[in-house]
């Protein structure tokens, strides 16, 4: 048993394969790896060592590597591992201390990249096979895509599915350049025309994100996705077009909440985007939908009891940039209760205060007490029926019977001030 040795292996021509019992024999043993050639140095491994196969390797390039570096490289193999190609770097430490996964210049303490390809097309049909992808996909999930000619002219027309045709999306004219199809995925086609109907190709995007922390119950408690989107548990944020985005799937919350903030004279506000569906394939809303809310709580000494709410919900059916909504503002009487409806402006711009279906540009429902105002004509109602018009002209006041329709003339007598 060798005890307290420096052992000095030298590899010569590239990868060298030292068997694990030879290891066991060492305790406390300092190992120096060095190459005296433009070779890889380090440490491989696997299920075939003393086979002359590899399935991983720790040095300086990855093996059968005439391009070396002065960081600590970790590969795997993926073949053969005699040829250069089938060595995949995996994550780098630098000589500054950085380490990186998927990337070879990390330029952070931690620089993880992610990975999303773009595999193999698969054609299926009789006709012309000239579809190319190519492009840098942002997606956050695996997607099977599928293009199919779809008409026959001057130009060719296709359409596209992003579930392997399943459902499509939209017919696109063939303009014999790259076309995007959605989050960074192009397709080119060589001819512009002699395509034959309802050939395809299939083609799959497979994205892995760079970061997922999980607990002991397999739970997600932190995951980043390939398309900025971070979601923590439920709860997703991410940072695009000048705005950090907050959006909660499912039924755990109010919805989505936007913090903008501008560097120039534009205004910083709080917006907030509402969609059914999932985070990655939004749907329309419907009506009476919340939009989003802003609630204000109060801690009576227990516990958080709900004060008052600004409310915002869809009005009716929308549809493409069709979104009508209302406004409704809630108060707390106390004594116990919750917030309950005070006031409401509908789609149309009528205000209801103490009515949930205001039918004039202000509808009260109670007394109203003013030290003045301008007004045109006067419409009395009892028990929420129109009685009595009071309106006017040069000559005098008139009453009108809204029921019979007759007028009555005011009789006016002037008194002293």
């Amino acid at each position: 048993m060798f005890t307290r040795q420096k052992i000095f292996l030298i590899v010569l021509g590239g990868l060298f394969m030292l068997p694990t019992t030879a290891f066991a024999q060492i305790e406390r043993a300092r190992i120096f790896i060095a190459s005296d050639s433009n070779e890889f140095a380090g440490f491989a491994g696997g299920n075939e060592v003393q086979g002359q196969g590899a399935d991983w390797a720790i040095g300086n390039s990855r093996p059968r590597q005439t391009t070396l570096t002065d960081d600590m490289v970790f590969s795997t193999c993926i073949g053969d591992w005699r040829d250069p190609d089938n060595w995949i770097e995996r994550m780098r430490i630098t000589q500054n201390g950085n380490v990186g996964i998927g990337t070879t210049n990390p330029g952070t303490k931690l620089d993880i990249k992610a990975s999303a390809t773009i595999g193999p097309i698969t054609f299926s049909g009789s006709g012309l096979n000239d579809m190319a992808t190519g492009g840098i996909p942002t997606l956050s999930d695996t997607i099977n895509y599928r293009v199919q000619i779809d008409g026959i002219g001057t130009p060719d027309t296709f359409r596209w599915s992003n579930d392997g045709g399943s459902t499509w999306i939209e017919l696109v004219a063939i303009t014999g350049f790259a076309q995007l199809l959605e989050a960074g995925i192009f397709v080119t086609f060589g001819a512009t025309t002699g395509h034959t109907l309802y050939d395809y190709w299939d083609f799959t995007v497979t994205v892995v994100n760079p970061l997922q922390i999980k607990n002991a119950a397999d739970t997600n408690l932190l995951k980043l996705y390939n398309n900025g989107v971070v979601e923590f548990g439920n709860l997703s944020h991410y940072y695009t077009n000048d705005l950090w985005n907050f959006a909660a799937e499912g039924n755990a919350g109010p919805g989505a909440f936007v913090d903008t903030i501008y560097a120039g004279d534009g205004p910083t506000g709080f917006y907030s985007l509402k969609a059914r569906g999932t985070l990655t394939s939004p749907t329309i809303v419907n009506a009476d939908d919340s939009l989003g809310l802003y609630g204000c709580f109060g801690f009576d000494g227990e516990k958080p009891v709900h004060a008052a709410e600004i409310g915002f919900q869809v009005e009716g059916a929308p549809s493409l940039d069709n979104m009508p909504a209302r406004i409704i503002f809630f108060t707390n009487p106390g004594g116990g209760s919750e917030a309950i409806e005070r006031m409401r402006i509908t789609s149309e711009g009528k205000v209801g205060i103490g009515t949930t279906d205001p039918q004039y540009t202000l509808d009260v429902e109670g007394y109203v007490q003013a030290q003045g105002y301008y007004t045109g004509d006067i419409v009395f109602q009892k028990n929420g029926s129109n009685l009595w018009r009071m309106f006017e002209d040069e000559d005098g006041l008139y009453i009108e019977s809204i029921k019979t329709g007759k007028v009555y003339k005011l009789a006016l007598q002037e008194v002293e001030k």
